[in-house]
């Protein structure tokens, strides 16, 4: 039997910790907190009910996570599917701290519409985009899709021909899809673990998280292997499937983190890149389908 961190990724130290004013009121879900979304579970114990209701703003993301805006005067604003949330008499304070443990104070602030508790965007924050659409869920994320899809598609590229270039190209090729699938998988771990927690935080919640159902992923990883870290040469990273969760995956990152900041010398681990690759895209797709995106995968 597999043993996974005892470390829950609920236990990882969070930035935010301010609850809303009035903790009775109930909660406005238009992001990762709405029925059937990467957050929903995390709470779902302190909630009474919940109702679909609509919302009436401007939605905007940053780095895929929904940022929703109050009208302001002069500009029309546009209606949005969400959720109101009502909490179990008792649990309303835990409820709130939950949330504000997973959202960052970077992005939010709490505010009130129709007297009830809404998380709006943080004036002070720059680098938002227009959300198209008006029901955000993550399922429509074009990274967990096209982005998959483009990480294939750059792997299985044929070797060109010509020979002064032909013995590098399937090392670029194989760490450009490697690199891309790292940038979807740190995705998906910011929208269900939060923006505000390191990578190695990122990696920690991932391997802890219970609701991935860890022991039949990896079982399909038959290889063992071992690499160091480019920063602590004497530290090895081990990819066995019976040292846990944790280890695996940080042999994985090992390998992304060795091609960013190592030199020529890394032209060598083009089979490990390869084999890599095709090991995290089989536990990334497996993950995604045990969060109910088994339909966008057929075709990967």
């Amino acid at each position: 039997m597999l043993e996974l961190d005892e470390d829950n990724y609920s236990q990882i130290k969070r930035m935010n910790s301010v609850t809303p004013s009035n903790t009775k009121l109930p909660f406005i879900a238009y992001g990762s907190f709405k029925p059937f979304e990467l957050r929903f579970n995390i709470i779902k114990d302190y909630i009474e009910n919940y109702n679909e209701i609509r919302i009436n703003g401007i939605m905007e993301e940053k780095d895929g996570v929904p940022i929703f805006e109050l009208s302001k005067e002069g500009y029309s604003g546009q209606e949005y599917v969400a959720f109101e949330l009502n909490f179990k008499v008792g649990f309303e304070e835990v409820a709130y701290k939950t949330i504000c443990d997973y959202e960052p104070a970077s992005y939010y602030e709490w505010g009130v519409l129709n007297n009830k508790n809404i998380l709006v965007g943080n004036k002070k924050m720059k680098g938002k985009n227009h959300f198209f659409g008006n029901s955000w869920t993550f399922k429509n994320d074009p990274y967990f899709e096209f982005g998959l899809k483009a990480c294939q598609t750059i792997y299985d590229i044929d070797s060109i021909n010509k020979l002064n270039e032909g013995e590098f190209f399937p090392f670029f090729k194989s760490s450009a899809a490697y690199m891309l699938l790292w940038t979807i998988i740190e995705r998906f771990c910011t929208l269900k673990y939060g923006a505000d927690i390191s990578p190695a935080d990122k990696i920690k919640a991932l391997a802890s998280d219970i609701s991935i159902p860890w022991e039949d992923i990896i079982n399909n990883i038959n290889r063992e292997d071992r690499i160091y870290r480019s920063d602590k040469v004497n530290e090895a990273l081990n990819l066995d499937k019976t040292k846990g969760v944790k280890k695996l995956l940080g042999y994985y990152y090992g390998i992304r983190s060795n091609m960013v900041h190592r030199g020529k010398e890394v032209f060598s681990d083009t089979d490990k890149i390869k084999e890599s690759f095709l090991e995290l895209i089989m536990i990334f797709k497996n993950i995604l389908n045990s969060h109910g995106l088994s339909e966008f995968k057929s075709g990967i």
